[in-house]
C-alpha cells in the first residue's frame, strides 16, 4: 500500500434517496468526475465512488473526516468534506 500525499480539492453533492445517498463529485484540479452511492449508519458515512471506497466519521458540525482506498491500485489516503455555508 502507498499513501497518496498529493493535495486535491473539489465539490461533492450528496442527495438522500430513501436510505441511500446519490453522490457526485468533481475534482477541481483535474476536472475528473466521480459518481457513487453512500450509506449512513450512526456517525459513520460509507461511500463507494467509482473506484474508491471511503469511510467517514461525521463530526458535530457536519464535516466528514475519512480514509479512502483505491480499488485498482495500492493507493490510499485521508480526506475531509466540509458542508458549504
Amino acid at each position: 500500500m502507498r499513501a497518496n500525499p498529493a493535495p486535491y480539492g473539489g465539490d461533492c453533492t450528496l442527495l438522500l434517496s430513501g436510505e441511500v445517498y446519490d453522490v457526485n463529485c468533481v475534482n477541481e484540479g483535474s476536472g475528473d468526475k466521480y459518481v457513487g452511492k453512500g450509506l449512513r449508519r450512526g456517525d459513520l458515512f460509507s461511500l463507494y465512488l467509482g473506484e474508491y471506497l471511503v469511510v467517514y466519521r461525521i463530526e458535530s458540525d457536519g464535516t466528514l473526516v475519512g480514509n479512502w482506498a483505491h480499488s485498482r491500485s495500492n493507493d490510499y489516503g485521508k480526506e475531509t468534506l466540509r458542508p458549504k455555508k
